[in-house]
C-alpha cells in the first residue's frame, strides 16, 4: 500500500500486538518507527528471561 496514512500504519501495528504490549496504543505515538521503539521498549521490561 503507497498511501497509507501514518496513522493507519501505527493502528494496523497495534492490531498485531499481543495483548499486553498492546499499551503502545495509549503512548500516543505518531510515527511507525515510535511505535516499534515503545513497543520493544515495553517487551524487553516486561517479557526478558532470567
Amino acid at each position: 500500500v503507497k498511501d497509507m496514512s501514518e496513522l493507519d500504519k501505527i493502528t494496523y501495528f497495534i492490531r498485531g500486538l499481543v495483548s499486553p504490549t498492546k499499551e503502545v496504543q495509549y503512548r500516543r505515538c505518531t510515527t511507525v518507527s515510535e511505535a516499534l521503539s515503545v513497543a520493544l521498549e515495553y517487551d524487553r521490561s516486561h517479557f526478558r528471561a532470567g
